[in-house]
């Protein structure tokens, strides 16, 4: 029922039908509006599906590239004539896989355990670009905590600085005023399970934290480590022969003059 005024100022009552064809109307409409709820739910459902399949696969990815990553700094550590080849090359495949232009290498100090110097090994990408910060950091030295060097030989393990500019704890951003470099990225080389180099790198961009780089990275340190270990101990083998000569020959010398 619906009311209509009548011409004498009164209300009369009209009863109103609704016709089959209106009542299908508002079933197709209603049957149309679930549809495309259902239809909008199963994007949603497929949209995530996608990105989820996506970041499997890039995981995936980035796997097999930091195992191709491995293979190459353990045929190097295999291969090399001496530990500064092989840290030359793994700053090089290591810039080339991060795709960041500049790498470094800080040693411990032969006198002070902790204290880091440059060890003046690059492997810079643009080197107009980089050479203010290159030339400060030939000059710096760091000791146990202080900067990314000093962090990584206090704590022995891999450290990041998206923006070192807004690092407190990176001198070398404050002893220049463009220093060309932003994200920091470094980690331990571990001999006999202590510090005795740390390599790091820089990008001139901002860059996000990589838990994956950042978990597997410490096999890279350790392959040039053993490589270490294993020059030491051929160069005390080799030492110890010579020694071992010397008293021969001192005993064939005395024998003779016996």
């Amino acid at each position: 029922m619906q009311e209509y005024e009548t011409a004498d100022g009164g209300v009369a009552l009209v009863r109103i039908d609704i016709t089959e064809g209106k009542m299908a109307e508002v079933e197709l409409r209603k049957a149309h509006d679930e549809l495309e709820m259902r239809v909008e739910e199963r994007t949603r459902a497929l949209t995530g599906e996608i990105r989820e399949r996506r970041t499997i696969e890039e995981e995936l990815l980035e796997k097999t590239e930091l195992l191709q990553l491995l293979y190459k700094v353990t045929a190097f550590a295999n291969e090399a004539d001496n530990v500064n080849a092989a840290m030359e090359n793994c700053l090089k495949v290591m810039c080339e896989y991060m795709e960041w232009p500049v790498g470094h290498i800080y040693t411990v100090s032969g006198s002070d355990p902790d204290k880091l110097v440059p060890k003046g090994t690059w492997h810079v990408k643009g080197s107009r670009q980089f050479s203010v910060f290159r030339e400060v950091t030939e000059k710096t030295e760091f000791t146990r905590g202080v900067g990314l060097p000093g962090r990584v030989l206090e704590s022995g393990q891999p450290e990041w600085i998206e923006d070192v500019t807004k690092d407190p704890n990176f001198p070398r951003a404050r002893m220049a005023e463009e220093i060309g470099v932003k994200a920091g990225f470094a980690f331990p080389v571990l001999m006999r399970g202590e510090v005795m180099a740390v390599m790091e790198f820089f990008s001139p961009e901002i860059q996000k934290e990589d838990p994956l780089l950042l978990k597997s990275i410490g096999q890279v340190g350790d392959q040039m480590g053993h490589l270490a270990e294993r020059a030491e101990a051929e160069s005390n083998l080799s030492e110890a022969k010579d020694h071992a000569e010397v008293a021969s020959r001192a005993k064939s010398d005395l024998m003779a003059n016996m």
